[in-house]
């Protein structure tokens, strides 16, 4: 770094070289010339040395020394400098009154100086400061600091200083300042200075909750080699015990890569049924368990664990395995252990982030297991999965499971493409099925079903597409208990479909002209869908899933899809003359509003003879819900998006959900999101984050259950900022009884100490 420019520097001098021209133009090169100006330079043969007095100032590209005075012994590879000592290398800084080096040994010492490193954005004082190899550094009577100021808010001083770059640095007989005072003595310390993936302590978690008392997480980062690494974690919880967990990553290529996580621990607490909160109310929960997962569901024992796992691995002959593993030991440790490093919200951050795969949702009993093959071809895609449920409840209670396993599945779709040369198209769906239930079904199910297509146009603004569906399915089926299906047999069903698909494509194009945007298109796109599939008797048939029981069709739906796009223009210069003529416009495009409503009416439903409904008070209901969706982006600083469902004949919203977000350069920013079903749930959700005067933010968020009008979770925080350091004080209660109080102090360059309240945003809902 700043000494090895130096060393590079003087070597150039020792071949007496004050100003050489010609060699590569690479800073790294030390075959780059340097240029030397002073007022006085000289140089004794016998001695090999150089001198240079007054104004000295050598430079090379990005690096510039300049001082009072230079010399420099050739024979023994020694340099001293002195007076008004400044060494810049990049935007590393070195200052001092005086600099004595060895360039061979590359050590050497810097009296009453100061080390600026921009990678830390540390600065490093010291009466004498040491470098005693390539990148390590040592310092007497020294402090350390992030902070640009020179009255710091926050340093570390100490009677001696050691430092490595891309490692660790040590304070012995040290002591913590605030604005020049001090707040606390270190006897040792030891911090981070690196900003690559080195093994060592991370920062730690720290905080208070009802349900753990003071909890205390100290993570662990072990760097095997370039393509591996590990975290481990002890989380102590000063009620319920300690957490071990590890996490073990690695990435032969940028294809195949893994991620194994793994959790476990020995809880002092458990539920019983004999507690008293029970007793008083059947619906209550002990401070252990959870009012979710039902009284008749206790966790009574005190191993709990965690296993998870997503790995990506390249076959041979272009085939991609996928494989994800998610194992719990009770209903209740997804709960327990939502935030924190190691929980369910880190975890499927990382998986969604890393793999591009979700994991079921924390409150979800059964787990899925798989393992999937894919194979691609150009037009047609091979799919084959093998898939386990772990039903969490039943597992641990020791009773059967009714989750229907499907193990496994082997699929081959092609899109829809041309035969040959012919107006005619097709695409295909098929799979085979393997279901399998405990005790009570076990078959196999082939399915086949391709479509044929017709496209065709109507003049110059319809299209027509005719299509018809052929469907032939087989079963065979081993057990299927408990009903008179026949087993041990094939059966087989034949079903053919018709589509009848009108559209058409209107657009017109407005002159705008404001707001930097030169014109809006309009595109409106109506559509009417005719589907027939007559009605089959499938009694006979096992029902494994909805594929088993395909309800007959005689419907229209008809839908009215408007969009609007802007077109601005980025190089205005293009258009005025202004740039060179050969250059073209070059436009951006933004689809700032999507807009859909769609219904469908069932002739069936109208023809049916209907006197019984009559008799009871019924009438027909040929007309569906009317379905709506909108997006709506007219600027980088705001979005909206949202559907819902319109009974014509409630003459009311059956479902509405709806999601807004602002937010600004300055990062201010508010996300509402609100959810309806009529007579099941309602929910509203709130989050917020404002920068208010000087470097004060708040930041908050709500959601409540309308349906039964209690809050899921609602908390929020103050976060004080500074150039060189943060704090961050929150709250929150959530649903399940848990109440947290926790602060974050982030000294930048150190890192940060405690744990900060995580905010879920709805960033990518839009």
């Amino acid at each position: 770094m700043i000494f090895l420019a130096a060393i590079l520097m003087l070597l150039a001098i020792s071949s007496h070289a004050l100003d050489v021209d010609g060699a590569a133009n690479d800073a790294r090169n030390p075959e780059s010339p340097w240029h030397i100006t002073a007022d006085d330079v000289s140089f004794s043969d016998e001695a090999k040395l150089y001198i240079a007095q007054g104004n000295v100032l050598i430079t090379k590209l990005d690096r510039r020394l300049s001082a009072d005075y230079v010399r420099f012994n050739h024979k023994t590879m020694e340099a001293f400098a002195r007076g008004n000592v400044v060494l810049i290398s990049g935007e590393d800084i070195l200052v001092g009154d005086s600099m004595d080096i060895d360039l061979e040994a590359e050590v050497g010492t810097v009296n009453n100086g100061t080390i600026f490193l921009s990678d830390n954005h540390f600065y490093i004082k010291g009466d004498k400061i040491e470098k005693t190899g390539k990148n390590t550094y040592q310092a007497e009577k020294a402090s350390i600091t992030s902070c640009d100021s020179e009255l710091p808010a926050w340093k570390l001083t100490g009677r001696k200083l050691k430092v490595t770059i891309e490692g660790y640095g040590h304070i012995v007989n040290g002591a913590m300042w605030a604005k020049g005072v001090p707040v606390a003595y270190v006897p040792f310390m030891v911090f981070p200075a690196k900003t690559k993936r080195q093994t060592g302590f991370l920062v730690p978690e720290a905080g208070y909750s009802s349900r753990h008392w003071e909890f205390f997480n100290q993570p662990f980062f072990w760097a095997i080699n370039d393509q591996m690494d590990a975290t481990f974690y002890l989380h102590h919880m000063q009620r319920r015990g300690e957490k071990f967990g590890g996490e073990f990553r690695y990435a032969a290529t940028a294809e195949s890569k893994g991620t194994v996580m793994a959790d476990f621990m020995r809880d002092r607490k458990k539920e019983s049924a004999d507690d008293p909160s029970r007793a008083v109310n059947v619906n209550a929960t002990s401070d252990w368990g959870y009012v979710e997962t039902g009284t008749d569901i206790l966790r009574e024992s005190s191993d709990r664990y965690w296993y998870r796992m997503k790995a990506d691995q390249e076959l041979p002959f272009d085939v991609m395995a996928k494989l994800d593993i998610d194992v719990v030991s009770d209903q209740d440790y997804l709960r327990e252990f939502r935030a924190g490093y190691s929980g369910y919200e880190a975890t499927e951050s990382y998986f969604n982030r890393n793999f591009g795969r979700e994991i079921d949702e924390y409150d979800d009993s059964v787990r899925t297991n798989k393992l999937n093959l894919t194979k691609g071809w150009s037009k047609f895609n091979l799919n084959a999965e093998a898939k386990w449920y772990d039903d969490v409840v039943k597992r641990n209670k020791g009773t059967q499971s009714t989750v229907l396993q499907t193990l496994p599945y082997v699929g081959f779709n092609g899109s829809k493409q041309a035969i040959f040369d012919s107006p005619l198209y097709f695409d295909l769906d098929s799979d085979y099925r393997h279901f399998y239930q405990e005790e009570l079904k076990d078959g196999h199910r082939l399915d086949f079903y391709p479509r044929f297509y017709v496209p065709m146009k109507l003049g110059s603004y319809l299209s027509f597409e005719p299509s018809v569906g052929l469907r032939e399915t087989v079963w065979y089926t081993e057990r299927y208990e408990g009903s008179t299906i026949a087993t041990d047999e094939y059966l087989s069903r034949q079903m053919a479909d018709l589509k009848l698909d009108f559209s058409s494509g209107l657009y017109k194009v407005f002159d705008f002209d404001n707001l930097g945007v030169e014109k809006i298109k309009h595109g409106l796109t109506p559509r009417v869908v005719y589907s027939y599939l007559p009605h089959q008797d499938q009694d006979k048939f096992p029902s494994f899933d909805s594929v088993d029981r395909i309800s007959e069709k005689n419907t229209v739906t008809y839908s009215l899809t408007n969009t609007f796009t802007s077109r601005s223009i980025k190089n205005k210069a293009a258009l005025s003359g202004e740039s060179d003529e050969s250059q073209k416009p070059d436009y951006s495009y933004n689809q700032f509003l999507y807009f859909k409503l769609e219904q469908s009416y069932d002739i069936d439903e109208e023809n049916e003879d209907v006197a019984a409904r009559w008799a009871d008070g019924e009438h027909k209901r040929p007309f569906s819900t009317i379905l709506g969706e909108a997006e709506f982006k007219p600027g980088k600083y705001i979005g909206f998006k949202g559907d819902g469902t319109w009974s014509t004949y409630e003459d009311t919203m059956m479902t509405r959900n709806a999601a807004v977000r602002i937010w600004d350069p300055r990062d201010d920013m508010v996300e509402v999101e609100h959810r309806y079903t009529r007579n099941s749930s309602e929910s509203i959700k709130f989050l917020g984050e404002f920068n208010l005067v000087g470097a004060v933010s708040v930041y908050g968020e709500h959601e409540r259950n309308l349906h039964i009008d209690n809050d899921i979770i609602w908390g929020g925080g103050v976060i004080f900022r500074s150039q060189c350091w943060s704090v961050d004080f929150s709250y929150t209660d959530e649903k399940e009884g848990d109440r947290k109080w926790m602060v974050k102090f982030d000294l930048f360059g150190l890192g940060s100490i405690g744990e900060s309240k995580k905010r879920n945003s709805l960033s990518s809902y839009f």
